[in-house]
């Protein structure tokens, strides 16, 4: 009976964890969907947040239409931007989103391998870098639900 306790109570806190964390940022639809860009390989949808979680109900309180940004290749998920820093939607099209490029050449740049957006705010920092090789942390968690 105790490790049955132990086991409701280690599900019941992922659970949790994934609500409070990351629920705004698991689920999307066609309606939640702002943008997609796209080049010969890779895909980056821009969707909308779904306020269903504390931090979603904040961001979109405090942000105009925040979005976040799920890169693909050849319709297979990669990664998506911090879920915890959002910019308004059409501020982050204005700072020029670059896609990953394919070089074959071994001495490549570390910025070939990322989707990243140069955008002038201190506080958003690298918030919207995916790299297509080192997933962070929520990547890891969020791929089984693409």
């Amino acid at each position: 009976m105790k490790i049955t306790k132990k086991i409701i109570i280690l599900i019941s806190l992922l659970i949790l964890f994934w609500y409070f964390f990351l629920a705004h940022v698991t689920f999307f639809n066609k309606d939640l969907l702002f943008t997609k860009i796209e080049n010969k390989v890779y895909q980056a949808y821009i969707y909308k947040i779904n306020p269903i979680n504390p931090i979603g109900i904040y961001l979109y309180i405090t942000e105009t239409e925040p979005v976040y940004v799920v890169l693909y290749k050849d319709e297979q998920y990669l990664g998506q931007s911090s879920p915890f820093t959002m910019i308004y939607s059409y501020s982050l099209l204005q700072s020029n989103p670059t896609l990953p490029i394919e070089i074959m050449e071994k001495s490549s740049l570390s910025l070939d391998d990322s989707f990243y957006i140069v955008i002038a705010d201190e506080n958003i920092d690298n918030a919207y870098e995916i790299n297509k090789k080192n997933k962070k942390w929520w990547s890891s968690i969020l791929q089984y639900f693409h």
